[in-house]
C-alpha cells in the first residue's frame, strides 16, 4: 500500500466513511475544495442546520486536518486534544487568532465574553481569563460560525456553560453541537472509552462500582445519571489500571464528555442489585 493509500485509509476510518475519496472511475481523490467555500455556498434552511449536516460540515474539517496534516499514524493512536486543534484549524481557513486578557464591550462592561468572531476582517478573538477547556471549546464555537454561519455579522459569545440553564439561539445551539462534534468525534470517544472501561456500554453495578471506586446511587460518588457520567469523564483509575481521564485526553471539561457519553449512550442505569 502506497504512502498516499494509508492517508486515505486512516482518513477513511476516521471520518467512519469507506468510501471517502472514490472517485466514480475508482480512484482516489484526497483533494477538497475549501471547507469554509463549500458551506458557504449551501442554503441553511430556515429552521437552520440539521445535526445530520452538521456532522457532515464537521467531517469535512476534519478531513482537511487529516489531509493538511499530512498524518500517517493510525487514527486509533491519535491524540485527540493536540490533533482536533480549533485555533489551528481557524488559522488553515485564513483566520487570525487574538488572544486578549479579558473581552469586554462598551455596551456591557460587567458582561463575561467568552470570544468575539465577526465584522470584516477574518478575526477571533478570545478571553485569557477562561479555563483551557473553556478556551479550547470557545475557539471551537467561533470555528463553528465561520463554517456554518459566515456573513451573519458579529458573534459574541458567552462562556459556554453546557448545563441547560440558559436558553439559547438556534444559531448558537448549532454552533455548540458542532464544537462537540469536531472536539469529540464519536467514534474515537467510544474507543477510547472501551480501552479504559473494557466495554462498550458501563453499567454500575456492584462489581463495576467497586472497580471504580463508587458507591453506586446511595453513595456519594454517583448519584444519578450525569454523576456517573462525570465521574467516568474524570476518572484515571478503574480496576487498578491508570490512564488519561477522558476529558483530559479530548482536551473539553467534564461536563462536555459527560454528555457526550451520555449521547453516545455508552453509560448505562444502575443494577438493582447495587
Amino acid at each position: 500500500m502506497s504512502i498516499k493509500e494509508q492517508r486515505i485509509a486512516r482518513s477513511r476510518f476516521l471520518l467512519e466513511n469507506p468510501y471517502a475519496y472514490l472517485e466514480p472511475e475508482g480512484g482516489f481523490d484526497a483533494e477538497i475544495e475549501s471547507v469554509r467555500e463549500k458551506w458557504a455556498a449551501q442554503t441553511r434552511s430556515a429552521r437552520g442546520w440539521s445535526k445530520k449536516e452538521i456532522a457532515n460540515a464537521v467531517r469535512d474539517v476534519h478531513r482537511m486536518l487529516w489531509d493538511e496534516q499530512n498524518a500517517l499514524e493510525p487514527a486509533e493512536s491519535l491524540k485527540p486534544a493536540r490533533f482536533f486543534d480549533p485555533q489551528k484549524t481557524l488559522e488553515m481557513l485564513g483566520y487570525e487568532i487574538v488572544v486578549v486578557p479579558k473581552i469586554s464591550v462598551p455596551e456591557a462592561p460587567r458582561e463575561k465574553i467568552a470570544g468575539i468572531i465577526g465584522g470584516k476582517e477574518r478575526r477571533v478573538v478570545l478571553s485569557d481569563d477562561l479555563s483551557e477547556e473553556t478556551k479550547r471549546f470557545t475557539a471551537a464555537h467561533e470555528l463553528a460560525h465561520a463554517i456554518l454561519h459566515p456573513g451573519q455579522g458579529l458573534h459574541r459569545d458567552r462562556p459556554v456553560t453546557l448545563d441547560g440553564t440558559k436558553r439559547r439561539s438556534q444559531t448558537e445551539s448549532e454552533a455548540d453541537y458542532f464544537a462537540a462534534l469536531f472536539l469529540m468525534p464519536r467514534k474515537l470517544v467510544l474507543q477510547h472509552f472501551v480501552a479504559r472501561f473494557g466495554v462498550e456500554k458501563f453499567v454500575l453495578t456492584a462489581e463495576s462500582a467497586h472497580a471504580l471506586a463508587s458507591r453506586g446511587p446511595n453513595g456519594s460518588a454517583a448519584t444519578d445519571l450525569r454523576e456517573l457520567s462525570k465521574l467516568l469523564a474524570a476518572t484515571s483509575v478503574f480496576d487498578g489500571n491508570g490512564f488519561k481521564p477522558l476529558c483530559k485526553e479530548f482536551g473539553v471539561s467534564v461536563v462536555a464528555m459527560a454528555i457526550t457519553l451520555e449521547e453516545l449512550q455508552i453509560v448505562g442505569p444502575w443494577s438493582l442489585s447495587i
